[in-house]
């Protein structure tokens, strides 16, 4: 999985990169890492912060007005 993939995913499920992070306990700058694809401080993102961004997604679905 790539940044690009994470970057794709968070703004399908209507995120900022900020809000990402805060939500997860990540840091803002291991978040940026993720997304850097093609920089040097690019990071491979782990597979669970996919499942998170799908989860997030799904249940933001079901909230009650």
């Amino acid at each position: 999985m790539t940044g690009q993939e994470l970057r794709e995913a968070r703004r399908k499920a209507g995120l900022t990169m900020a809000e990402a992070a805060r939500l997860t306990g990540t840091p803002y700058a291991t978040w940026q890492g993720w997304e850097a694809e093609g920089t040097k401080n690019a990071r491979r993102p782990p597979p669970i912060v996919f499942a998170w961004l799908e989860l997030y997604e799904r249940l933001k679905g079901h909230e009650s007005p």
